[in-house]
């Protein structure tokens, strides 16, 4: 069970994850995802989290400004974006794990911002944008193809 609003020890976001659960109110992103609604905010605290997420329209999904750069915070694995509506994942080092790391799919009109990302295609393609009806945005974002052969995205539709 996820710990309430008042036992938040960092005050900057009603969800907080980090692998101890006594410094936030749970331990995987999929589990926070899973209790916020559309407004709230999910703050990641440093470590690498190693999970398959869908993300949530009008829930975004933050950590400190520079820690995606640093390598502070990052998910290994897939990030599936195929909601109606809006998020921003901002400071977050998206990171492949032997598929996309970012798959936008769907029909939905769906707008994903990305600010201060990394995106780190070290095992396969990092990202893919097969929805008609999709915006991805990248503010101030890096990338990296560690792995000859392979590409940083793939777009057959939507807006990039």
């Amino acid at each position: 069970m996820p710990r309430q609003t008042g036992d938040n020890k960092y005050g900057v976001a009603k969800w907080i994850v980090d692998a101890d659960i006594s410094l936030g109110s749970h331990t995987t992103i999929a589990s926070a995802i899973t209790s916020a609604v559309s407004g709230d905010t999910i703050f990641i605290r440093p470590g690498t989290y190693t999970e398959n997420i869908t993300l949530k329209a009008g829930v975004d999904i933050v950590s400190f400004p520079g820690e995606g750069l640093t390598a502070n915070v990052t998910i290994v694995g897939k990030v599936t974006a195929s909601y109606t509506g809006t998020v921003t994942i901002s400071g977050i080092r998206l990171e492949t794990n032997s598929d996309f790391c970012l798959d936008v799919t769907g029909s939905n009109v769906t707008v994903l911002n990305l600010q201060g990302c990394f995106i780190l295609a070290s095992t396969n393609t990092a990202i893919n944008i097969s929805n008609t009806n999709s915006t991805v945005q990248f503010r101030f974002c890096y990338g990296n193809i560690s792995t000859t052969g392979i590409t940083l995205f793939t777009k057959s539709a939507g807006t990039f």
